[in-house]
């Protein structure tokens, strides 16, 4: 499966933005392509999918 934000980095995102701001509706925080690790979308090829892949925090 594809994802252009992965549910660690959306944790991670939001418990430092919360903690920053203040609550937010974790829906409109989850779609908001400001807060995605790869807001840029998918790897365009096979090579950056295995990089991505690789990463590790």
């Amino acid at each position: 499966m594809l994802v252009a934000n992965g549910h660690r980095y959306f944790a991670s995102s939001l418990r430092d933005y919360t903690e920053r701001w203040g609550s937010t509706d974790d829906e409109e925080f989850r779609w908001n392509i400001g807060n995605w690790e790869h807001p840029g979308g998918l790897a365009s090829s096979e090579e950056q999918m295995v990089a991505a892949l690789m990463h590790r925090d």
